[in-house]
């Protein structure tokens, strides 16, 4: 059966485009607090850009208000949020597979590097 609207698709704006990096600001710094320009400024697009997300993030519970400062909305992670926790234990597994990568590509290098090592050393007699 396929969906015809973004209706029947209600978490597909969460996960695609500049929502994406939204997210890994938010992740990154859970305890902070920002408005939509602070965000738009931090990950490199405009405030019109933000806010529509920001919007969708509010509706979903992902960010709350946290204070307003005269017309600025403070905006910040929902830490609570069941869709804010499991992204961070998602983002969390995939900081151990990337991490773990990166030790197998290391730990190969140094014995590329050892291998070499052994071939060029001259032969005692």
């Amino acid at each position: 059966m396929e969906l015809e609207n973004i209706e029947d698709k209600p978490f597909e704006d969460l996960f695609k485009g500049h929502s994406t990096h939204i997210w890994s600001l938010l992740l990154a710094n859970p305890s902070n607090t920002y408005t939509k320009k602070d965000i738009a400024e931090l990950i490199g697009v405009t405030e019109k850009t933000v806010r529509p997300i920001i919007d969708k993030f509010i509706e979903f519970g992902i960010v709350e208000i946290d204070r307003k400062i005269a017309n600025a909305k403070l905006v910040k992670l929902k830490k609570n949020n069941p869709l804010v926790k499991q992204m961070d234990k998602f983002t969390l597994e995939l900081a151990k597979i990337v991490g773990a990568m990166a030790l197998q590509e290391v730990s190969k290098e140094e014995t590329e590097v050892s291998v070499d090592k052994k071939e060029t050393l001259p032969m005692e007699t």
